[in-house]
């Protein structure tokens, strides 16, 4: 699915149009304003030029800013489709991305992890859509980036329904003190969603901005085809 990326710039465009044609209504008031009074103005005792002199210069000012403001939100809408059509190249790609959260499909779900140093121990906690941890299990305690398979199952040995599943990987050095770990995922791009400025990619149910994208690839079927 993709959203048009201009929609962001909507709110912005009525304001601007708004303004400006409140700017036209107040300008004809005041020029009618300044004409009837320059009528009935008493030859004796003229009007002081330098007042009105100053609300056409405010008037112009304004209108001036306007004008920039709708330049602006040209250049902004371009930006938009410009990412709105790069981010299309997404499609049908496989992509690694930080994230903690993927799905389980046919009993199988996987993560992966990195910790910055030998652990003394690494536990792994996944959690259901509601929160609910429903495993808990060690993990790899060396050095470095390692891949954990999930089956599906809960630390009772049930199977569980297909969805959406968070890790959360808590490891910790032999003071007992906790160690930085990230968590990434992958997956096939199956949709990308534009919208306020964010691009947004769709892994089956799970999203993903790009800004979190580590690595890009074509499946490997579709580069053997």
């Amino acid at each position: 699915m993709l959203i048009d990326a201009t929609t962001g710039t909507t709110a912005t465009s009525d304001a601007t149009k708004t303004a400006s044609n409140n700017l036209a209504d107040n300008l004809d008031t005041f020029l009618t304003l300044l004409t009837t009074q320059m009528k009935h103005q008493d030859p004796l005792n003229p009007m002081d030029s330098a007042e009105f002199t100053q609300q056409l210069v405010s008037f112009s000012e304004v209108e001036q800013s306007i004008a920039s403001n709708k330049n602006l939100e040209q250049l902004i809408g371009l930006q938009q489709a410009t990412q709105a059509t790069g981010i299309v190249n997404y499609l049908g790609k496989e992509v690694e991305a930080v994230g903690d959260q993927t799905a389980l499909q046919d009993g199988s779900a996987t993560w992966q992890y990195e910790t910055p140093a030998n652990a003394a121990s690494v536990v792994l906690n996944i959690s259901d859509s509601d929160g609910n941890v429903v495993y808990v299990g060690g993990g790899e305690t060396s050095e470095g980036t390692h891949t954990f398979h999930w089956d599906g199952k809960d630390s009772n040995g049930n199977t569980l329904n297909d969805g959406l599943y968070t890790i959360e990987v808590i490891a910790k050095d032999a003071n007992s003190q906790d160690l930085t770990t990230s968590t990434m995922i992958s997956g096939l791009v199956t949709g990308v969603e534009s919208a306020d400025g964010v691009q947004v990619l769709a892994l089956g149910d799970v999203k993903v901005p790009v800004s979190q994208v580590m690595k890009l690839s074509v499946p490997k079927e579709t580069a053997e085809n």
